[in-house]
């Protein structure tokens, strides 16, 4: 009597772990009328692209500064 009862629970235990794994797939599975999206592909415009060009000017100063180093290597090679 034991041994037909646990052959019986372990069979409903079987069914039971089945019945489980078919409903996890299908919570996982797209179903079959699930609208699909396809990618479409890049199509690059030819369109040309505003540059923005950076002109750098400069101009003299209108009176030279001299600094302490100029004026005294210039006073070494006039001696």
């Amino acid at each position: 009597m034991h041994k037909s009862l646990t052959i019986l629970v372990v069979i409903l235990l079987i069914i039971l772990m089945i019945g489980y794994l078919i409903w996890l797939k299908g919570k996982f599975q797209t179903p079959q009328n699930a609208i699909s999206i396809t990618p479409t592909p890049y199509q690059e415009t030819s369109e040309p692209t505003p540059m923005v060009s950076v002109t750098i000017t400069a101009t003299p100063s209108a009176t030279p500064t001299p600094n302490k180093t100029a004026s005294a290597a210039a006073d070494k090679t006039t001696k």
